[in-house]
């Protein structure tokens, strides 16, 4: 099942499980989190496939790939601790190394500086990764997949 949900979270994210639950939980860059908590299930599924990915090949399909599963694991610890009056009050949220991408074990921090802005090479992609805090940049509705980096 992890592979089918990898293959349609980079492919075809009009139909993406991820894609699905972003489009009908988020409006205006804001999330419905009781919604999605609703839907907690299906998250964990594509966490769980995220987590036993292997990690594309084309740079631009992995920054795709990375990022979505940043954004996704934002989301999911949010649902997962209960949706906190604010992520940055929780101690170790980004810091701590919980979170498993393509096979390997890591924190959001280091998801976000040692995997994404080295590879990405660009620093607006500081403004595709979503905190979960108002003051933080909006979620978009759609997965950034390849060919849709430069888009946005």
């Amino acid at each position: 099942m992890g592979p089918v949900i990898l293959l349609l979270l980079v492919a075809a994210p009009e139909v993406s499980p991820y894609a699905e639950l972003l489009a009908a939980h988020v409006k205006d860059g804001v999330v419905d989190y009781p919604g999605l908590s609703k839907r907690s299930a299906e998250l964990q599924r594509v966490v769980t496939a995220i987590g036993s990915a292997t990690l594309p090949k084309g740079r631009e399909d992995q920054i795709g790939f990375l990022v979505d599963a940043y954004n996704l694991l934002v989301l999911s610890e949010v649902i997962r601790l209960g949706q906190p009056k604010s992520v940055l009050d929780v101690k170790d949220f980004f810091s701590a190394p919980r979170h498993k991408v393509a096979g390997e074990t890591t924190s959001l921090d280091q998801l976000e500086k040692q995997r994404i802005l080295p590879l990405a090479k660009d620093p607006r992609l500081h403004f595709a990764l979503v905190c979960g805090a108002k003051g933080c940049p909006i979620l978009e509705r759609e997965p950034w997949t390849r060919g849709r980096l430069e888009d946005r």
